[in-house]
């Protein structure tokens, strides 16, 4: 067997929960389906005499499985997270440091202490429910003294503010995709179902709660100190709340091989990152012989993961068989595979919205196939 899958871990929360789908963070590290595990994953359950994890067979299959470059970078280290979220109620507004900040910030701690850890992070939406939405950077400049006097003496005396004042705040729908750098201060609302995808880090900073009470009747922590120490004050995404645009469909290949981004959907840069907030390049409808009635759009590139969307199939298709070959010979890296919507096939192994494949940097290549419609995420290092 070429692919892993892995047992979803439900971390429930105040404002919904979570499917940890693939993680290697401690207490939450994600476990091997037994019986779908190939012969070195049942060689180190034997070993161990127990289930193995993602850790596991990284220590195990090295560079095979993460690839030569992945492997000198991060080690033993994965450096992804991935999770399905749900929500009922809105989340904090929060922000994640930078890795620059969170080493910054790990010299002044007490060694024995669990280390901050850079996250950068992407969201790409399944489902909304009527009136859902979310908050993502600044709708205007503001420096950090500005920021401070607007709201920094209400957050410590746990006064309400009123964050639409400060924030963007976006109504996405199905299929759009939001890019969040770290030190992007944000909040999502409620009735939304998305995956996110994010460095291997836990590290949250709250900057305010809607003054809201957890299970027992306390206000929760917030970390005003540490938060204005990491938002990015650059991170302007604008004042248009429904600047949010899907992407334009093209069914001509050859005419978008330097695809370029509409006006609508350049919302967030950033330096470190190729493309931005919300649906990236425009779609490749493709009709060859090996690609058969499939999209592929790139969401986000940037030096910790990037995230490309396949969809196959669909109602103009007439219920056709669909197909792509994922051509993997160059990355260097193993490459996650995510459904989110329909159901369909990674060679011979059968995939449904909500599941994952772990894909080893030893494979050249997979094809991807439906009879009806399917919608993947790839992501790789």
């Amino acid at each position: 067997m070429s692919f892993y899958r892995f047992e979803s871990i439900i971390v429930e929360a105040l404002w919904g929960y979570e499917k940890w789908l693939l993680s290697s963070l401690p207490g939450r590290e994600s476990v091997l389906l037994s019986h779908l595990c190939n012969s070195a994953a049942k060689d180190i359950g034997a070993e161990r005499k127990g289930a193995v994890t993602l850790n596991d067979l990284i220590l195990k299959e090295k560079e095979q499985l993460l690839g030569k470059r992945v492997w000198e970078k991060y080690g033993a280290d994965f450096p992804l997270l991935i999770k399905f979220i749900h929500t009922h109620d809105k989340l904090s507004v929060q922000v994640h440091p930078s890795d620059e900040q969170a080493n910054r910030m790990n010299q002044k701690r007490i060694a024995e202490t669990q280390p901050f850890r850079g996250k950068t992070e992407m969201w790409y939406i399944t489902d909304t429910q009527p009136n859902a939405s979310l908050l993502l950077g600044f709708s205007r400049k503001l420096s950090k003294v500005e920021f401070e006097k607007l709201v920094g003496e209400s957050l410590r005396n746990g006064k309400k503010i009123a964050v639409e004042e400060f924030l963007t705040k976006f109504t996405p729908k199905q299929g759009d995709s939001f890019f969040v750098p770290a030190g992007t201060i944000h909040s999502l609302g409620s009735g939304l179902e998305l995956f996110e995808i994010q460095q291997s880090s836990s590290t949250t900073f709250r900057l305010y709660d809607f003054n809201r009470l957890d299970k027992n009747g306390k206000m929760r922590r917030l970390d005003i100190d540490e938060a204005l120490q990491s938002i990015d004050y650059s991170a302007v995404t604008g004042t248009d709340s429904n600047a949010v645009s899907g992407p334009a469909t093209v069914t001509d290949a050859s005419a978008v091989s330097d695809a370029v981004l509409s006006p609508a959907t350049e919302l967030i840069t950033n330096k470190e990152a190729k493309t931005v907030a919300v649906s990236a390049k425009s779609e490749i409808y493709s009709e060859d012989k090996l690609n058969r009635y499939c999209k592929v759009r790139e969401l986000a590139e940037c030096e910790h993961f990037t995230t490309t969307a396949i969809t196959l199939g669909g109602s103009d298709t007439k219920e056709q068989a669909s197909s792509y070959i994922l051509n993997l010979s160059k990355l260097d890296s193993f490459s996650v595979i995510i459904a989110t919507e329909g159901e369909g096939y990674v060679d011979s192994e059968q995939i449904t919205k909500g599941e994952l494949l772990l894909l080893p940097a030893s494979l050249n290549e997979v094809s991807i196939s439906t009879n009806s419609q399917l919608s993947l995420l790839e992501v790789h290092v």
